[in-house]
This record gives C-alpha cells, structure tokens and sequence, in this order.
C-alpha cells in the first residue's frame, strides 16, 4: 500500500455669538461759534428776578435750586440714550450678565459605515488534528477493505473489521471531534461504531490489556507495511488478535453479536464512501481550510 498525497486546493465645534455692549460720550460745548441764550429777566412782585437761560439737563446731575426771593423759568430736559440704536442689522446689544444664544450646530453626523463581514470558513474542529487523524485512519481502513475483498463474502468477513476497531477508534475518535461540519457526522457515526466492536470483543471475554494490545500490534504492522513500498500484503488482524490472546472462537462470538447490532462491514463501506465522496466544488472550498479534503475521495475504496 501507499500513501496518497494531498490536493492544495479587517469634531464638532460650536461657536457662540456674543454682542458687545455699545455706549456714546457726551457732546461737548464747542469752543467757538456758540450761541448764547438771550438773558430774560422776570418781574416778580415789582422786582426783576435773576435773569436765567435754558439748560439742557445732563443725566445724573443735581436739579438746581431757586433763587432766594423769587423764581426760574422751567428748566426744559433733554433725554440723550445710553446706547444708540442698532444700524445696519446689526444685532441688538446684549444686556449686562446676559447669555447670548448659542450658534446651531451646523455639524454634519458621521456617515454609518455599512456593515461588513469576511467569509465564513467551514464550521468545524481543528484542521491540523483531522488531517492527521485522517492520515492514521486511511492506511488501516484500506487494509480491511483489502482484507473484506479477499474473503468468501459472507457476514463473517465483518470480523476484520471486529479485530481492527482496537486500532481506529482513537482516530476515528479524533477525526468525528474536529472534521469539517459536512462530514462531521459520518465520523461520528464510525466512531460510535469502533465502539460497539470494541465493546463486542469485551463481551465475549477479550481484556481491556488485551484490545489495547492488539491495537497497538496492528496499527504497527501496517505502518511497517506502507513504509516498505511497493504492493505489500496487507498484515492479518485476525492472527494479530490471536497473539494478543483474543482467540478465534471469542472472535466469531464478538463479529456475530456486533454484525446483529450494526450490521455487516460491506454495507457500512459502501455508505461511508457515499457521505465521504463530495463534489469537486465542495472539495476545492474545504480545501482551503482542510489540505487533506481531497483524501477523503479515498474512503470510497
């Protein structure tokens, strides 16, 4: 036998308006070209009074008081505004210790980003751990098919695979734990499998020593085989078993118990080969994750 190869197939900024205040001075008297109000002069009570003038009261400024002995005239009073009025559209002054409004928010909101995602990979285990699961599996799985074909066709010949389950179930095991999630459960239905053979043998009376003897006896003797090269002949489970002391009378009573419950290796090969041969497509797609994907073809014998 030879081993087969393998097939390569991720600022906003606001800004406040504030209005300052506006105030204007006083208009001083000019120095020259003034004009003088006439001095009136009023009689009061047969006697001329102080002679006044018009006045223009400032804001704040003491009212002036009459004269001893007679009167004024009224005292006209012009008005002049703290602030003069708003021109030009100008905003209007804002009083002392008020706020002023706040500008809007003229900020545009950042865009969305659209939601991405990576393609997803095949669900399943850890690739490295099936690929070389799948790598102990094949040399002995192919050494009882070769083992079932030279037999006499009968319902006995399951008892090769009775005798090898010792040494698949821990990969069978390790391949159903971490396959891809495609052929996840016809792993998982062989593992089950492994172990009711394993469970058979026990039954008609092989020791725990002694199936795990002959598991490990066999897997060695068919890597022997598949290192030598060339066309070997494919080492006998069932003299594998003898000399691990699983004679051939406890054997047949382990084959013919197993094969009631689960039926005969041929038709299980031949469903395991069905669920194992996938499409190129879905071949080259699990490739990608799993480099031993193309081996799986060989399960079809």
């Amino acid at each position: 036998m030879r081993r087969r190869g393998r097939r390569a197939a991720v600022v906003a900024v606001a800004a406040g308006l504030v209005a300052g205040a506006c105030s204007s001075d006083g208009a001083n008297p000019a120095a020259n070209g003034t004009t003088t109000a006439a001095v009136t002069t009023t009689t009061v009570s047969g006697r001329p009074s102080v002679p006044t003038v018009p006045t223009t009261a400032i804001p704040g400024a003491p009212t002036p008081a009459a004269p001893v002995g007679g009167t004024s005239a009224p005292v006209p009073t012009t008005t002049i505004p703290l602030t003069p009025p708003p021109t030009g559209g100008a905003p209007a002054a804002t009083a002392a210790g008020a706020t002023a409004p706040a500008a809007p928010d003229t900020t545009a909101p950042a865009p969305t980003a659209a939601p991405t995602s990576a393609p997803s990979a095949p669900a399943g285990g850890d690739p490295g751990a099936f690929c070389r699961a799948v790598d102990a599996i094949l040399p002995l799985y192919l050494a009882t098919l070769l083992l079932v074909d030279s037999g006499d066709g009968s319902d006995g010949d399951t008892k090769f695979e009775v005798a090898v389950a010792p040494a698949l179930a821990a990969p069978v095991h390790a391949a159903a734990a971490n396959a891809p999630a495609v052929v996840a459960a016809p792993f998982q239905r062989w593992a089950a499998r492994a172990d009711a053979a394993i469970a058979a043998l026990e039954a008609a009376g092989a020791t725990d020593t002694q199936v795990g003897a002959l598991g490990t006896a066999f897997t060695s003797q068919v890597d022997q085989a598949m290192n030598a090269g060339g066309n070997q002949t494919p080492p006998d489970p069932v003299a594998a078993a003898a000399r691990a002391g699983i004679d051939g009378s406890r054997l047949a009573a382990a084959t013919t118990t197993f094969t009631a419950a689960n039926g005969d290796f041929d038709t299980f090969a031949g469903a395991l080969g069905q669920d194992l041969n996938l499409p190129p497509s879905q071949v080259d797609q699990l490739s990608g994750q799993y480099p031993c994907a193309a081996d799986l073809a060989s399960f079809s014998g």
